[in-house]
């Protein structure tokens, strides 16, 4: 975590859901700045190559644009040192 505070990716393709989380996470002190996407496509943009400055992101397993699955695969391999939290209501 940066000095300036701690920078969290949020993937969910549902808008309250979304909005929701966003809104406690960043709830949790002023240092906590949270970035919502709505689908995969937005995420790997946020990241970009070097991840963005992203220091943890939560990923629902159900996307609109992608399979969850895959994309957390793929964040894994891309980005293997930004911690990756499920966040899903699927069994």
């Amino acid at each position: 975590m940066r000095e300036s505070g701690m920078k969290v990716l949020l993937i969910d393709d549902h808008p309250l859901i979304l909005a929701a989380l966003q809104q406690v996470i960043q709830g949790m002190g002023r240092n906590v700045e949270v970035l919502g996407v709505s689908g995969a496509r937005a995420a790997r943009d946020a990241l970009g190559g070097e991840g963005g400055g992203i220091d943890l992101i939560l990923l629902d397993l159900r996307l609109g644009d992608a399979d969850g699955y895959e994309l957390l695969v793929e964040l894994r391999a891309t980005w293997p040192s930004t911690p990756v939290v499920v966040v899903s209501a699927s069994d």
